[in-house]
């Protein structure tokens, strides 16, 4: 998969629609997180990440743009680039 390092995330609207469908995808899926475990790894493959931007703790990607901290506990998000190893159950 070829990955794209823009200099910066997304704009506000397109950051607005991608947690719309974000939010969506988490209340589809009962609201679930994952363990303790798979968030601090999602944590540590994002701080690893060109696309990761450590001031605001966002993906810069343009397909996501959100803040790493909410979606990597989310059960029902995934890293834009596949990075992100599939939680059990999901």
């Amino acid at each position: 998969m070829a990955e794209n390092h823009p200099e910066q995330g997304p704009g506000l609207l397109q950051q607005a629609a991608n947690l719309g469908k974000a939010v969506v995808r988490h209340v589809a899926d009962g609201g679930k997180h994952v363990s303790d475990e798979v968030y601090l790894a999602r944590l540590a493959i994002c701080a690893d990440c060109p696309s990761f931007d450590p001031e605001r703790t966002s993906c810069k990607q343009r397909t996501c743009g959100c803040r790493v901290k909410n979606k990597a506990r989310w059960r029902s998000e995934n890293c834009p680039l596949g990075k992100w190893p599939t939680p059990e159950g999901a």
